[in-house]
């Protein structure tokens, strides 16, 4: 409409989920992505930049603040698509990762095994993590470098 003001970010969360009684998770009505988590519009349609934040994090930011750099929000209560910032928590990514892992709610089946594709047990010992959360066999790694050295 011409001359509408734009709607605020509160009313658009409202209007958009719905409270769980039971758990008190906003659960979003809205849209949702490919991996259940709630998207918002916001900004001008005409002229304007639109942008489509994550549902979750626009609320976090509305009622509690920024998210600091490089910072990513835990969902405690461990519904995507829950948008009630009392259930979400500022955490590093690796936290993020730990915290789903001890919830039993991470989907990467490679973190369920035990021992690597050749048979190497992934211990504490014999397991490289790498800074994007990566696990590998330290003895296939070092296997691997004495073939390629070995070239020459």
């Amino acid at each position: 409409m011409a001359g509408s003001k734009p709607e605020l970010i509160e009313d658009r969360i409202q209007r958009n989920s719905m409270t769980e009684p039971n758990s008190g998770c906003w659960l979003w009505l809205g849209w949702l992505n490919k991996n259940g988590y709630g998207r918002m519009k916001l900004g001008s349609e005409k002229g304007g930049t639109m942008r489509q934040p994550m549902a979750h994090r626009a609320s976090y930011e509305f009622y509690k603040g920024p998210i600091p750099e490089g910072m990513e929000l835990d969902h405690i209560c461990s519904v995507r698509c829950c948008v009630n910032p009392d259930h979400l928590e500022v955490v590093t990514h690796r936290e993020n990762i730990n915290l789903t892992v001890q919830r039993g709610r991470y989907r990467n089946q490679n973190m369920k095994k035990s021992h690597c594709k050749h048979g190497h047990e992934f211990t504490e010992e014999n397991t490289y993590i790498s800074k994007k959360n990566w696990r590998y066999c330290r003895t296939c790694r070092k296997e691997a470098s004495r073939i390629y050295r070995s070239k020459d």
